[in-house]
């Protein structure tokens, strides 16, 4: 993966003690990470377990998947991707919709040409 390939996730389970904590990425997987990546020094204890979103640049590794190049969200910051992840699901939606309506309009019309020619 490139640099371009950011992801935003939530922390997952943090193990203060040993130093590393995990992010549960937009994959449902929990990434790796280590305490000393954390950004502008600071600490485990500024993140909160399923509530502080972290942008990260995912890694596989040979133990499993690692976030590294961390960068912890602001409140603000969190809020506005949540709020414009849901109007894209809203968008995705609505799409889905329209296509399925203009999937049922289009096999109605083939269904009266069908008749049309049987009757003929």
């Amino acid at each position: 993966m490139t640099n371009t390939d950011r992801m935003v996730g939530t922390v997952s389970g943090i193990k203060r003690e040993r130093g590393f904590f995990f992010i549960c990425g937009p994959d449902n997987r929990d990434y790796f990470a280590l305490a000393t990546d954390l950004p502008n020094h600071q600490s485990l204890n500024s993140l909160t377990h399923r509530v502080t979103c972290i942008e990260f640049t995912p890694e596989e590794r040979p133990k499993g998947p690692a976030a590294i190049n961390l960068r912890v969200l602001t409140p603000k910051e969190a809020d506005e991707l949540i709020g414009t992840l849901k109007a894209q699901q809203r968008q995705s939606e609505t799409t889905e919709e329209e296509e399925a309506a203009m999937l049922q309009k289009a096999t109605e019309q083939q269904t009266k040409d069908i008749e049309e020619r049987f009757r003929k």
